[in-house]
């Protein structure tokens, strides 16, 4: 049942009144809807990105071959071989500082 207020207040006025009222929830709902769909989409961007840098990360040879070669490269740091190899260990996997 509406309540239309007393016998005395205009019929037109709380019509409008209820009216701008409908409009505007519908208004905020349908900004509301808008954020959480921006943020949904958002959310799902950033796993697409994440699960395809991950992707790629796994597609790459192991480096677990690496491991064990340096643990034998730095096992005798003066040799001279073991040098050269540690040079172009670092220069493969860019961690080599360059003199030049």
């Amino acid at each position: 049942v509406a309540c239309w207020g007393t016998p005395h207040t205009d019929k037109g006025i709380t019509m409008i009144l209820v009216v701008a009222l409908a409009v505007g929830l519908s208004m905020g709902k349908r900004k509301l809807e808008y954020f959480e769909r921006l943020a949904f989409h958002t959310i799902v961007t950033e796993k697409t990105k994440r699960a395809q840098a991950e992707f790629k990360l796994s597609s790459r040879p192991e480096k677990s071959a690496y491991a064990a070669d340096t643990a034998d490269l730095f096992s005798n740091p003066r040799d001279n071989e073991n040098l050269m190899r540690v040079a172009d260990l670092g220069s493969k996997e860019h961690w080599l500082i360059s003199t030049k």
